[in-house]
């Protein structure tokens, strides 16, 4: 395969996960895996530093913006709501990472008095607070003016703000 040809194989790939997923177009009920997610988020940053196609750049972008939204917000099927964080809705647009992120996984979480079931524990969701910090991370160099840097350069650990 020539060069054209991977980078062509790629954007179909990139673009079928975006419509089977629910990013684009939009549906009422994404869905989000942070594994997947991150890996995707890079995947279009890399097809736009090659092709110089704003299409994916946009596409990490409200990928970004749906992680956040999906994964740093309590499930539907929770009994707790809102941001991870608990900051109210106005805090936790500027900074929906703070909590950290849910993992998306298709069950709920076990509750903290439920005792551990090595069958369901798999496909029980959880939190991450690691990888959405390299997930950022690796967003940075593509959005030096972004005007919500503050928002990847937060350390999810303590709570202060990185510098960009």
């Amino acid at each position: 395969m020539s060069a054209n040809a991977d980078i062509e194989f790629v954007q179909g790939i990139m673009l079928d996960f975006a419509r089977l997923t629910g990013l684009a177009p939009v549906d009422a009920h994404p869905r989000r895996y942070l594994w997947t997610d991150a890996f995707a988020v890079i995947n279009y940053l890399e097809l736009f530093s090659q092709t110089s196609d704003v299409t994916y750049l946009d596409l990490a972008r409200s990928l970004i913006d749906q992680v956040h939204h999906i994964l740093g917000r309590h499930r539907d099927d929770d009994s707790r709501h809102g941001w991870i964080s608990g900051l109210d809705d106005q805090e936790g647009e500027w900074h929906p990472t703070s909590g950290g992120l849910r993992i998306g996984k298709r069950l709920n979480e076990r509750r903290p008095d439920e005792p551990p079931n090595d069958r369901l524990e798999w496909d029980q969701d959880g939190q991450l607070l690691s990888l959405s910090d390299k997930m950022d991370a690796c967003a940075q160099p593509y959005e030096p003016d972004y005007r919500r840097c503050d928002l990847y350069s937060l350390d999810y650990r303590t709570g202060k703000n990185r510098s960009c």
